[in-house]
């Protein structure tokens, strides 16, 4: 299977997470607050803050990805 990385951590970003997943990805999802909906019920989020370029990057390094997928705000 392979994984996409949603940069957003927030409820609004679920229905990227939700429709990735119906197309067969594994979804990893990125963000800062540990408490935000996707953080909290996603085993594959990585509390990285993703406005910080180099940490995003070596974490896309880490992973490497299919896509990596713009969330639905502020700086994903």
């Amino acid at each position: 299977m392979p994984d996409v990385l949603l940069v957003d951590g927030g409820f609004s970003a679920r229905p990227l997470k939700q429709a990735a997943e119906a197309l067969g990805y594994c979804v990893h999802t990125v963000g800062i607050n540990a408490t935000d909906a996707l953080a909290a019920e996603n085993p594959n989020h990585h509390l990285v803050n993703y406005s910080d370029v180099r940490a995003l990057t070596e974490l896309i390094t880490r992973l490497k990805p299919s896509y990596v997928i713009p969330g639905c705000t502020d700086l994903s």
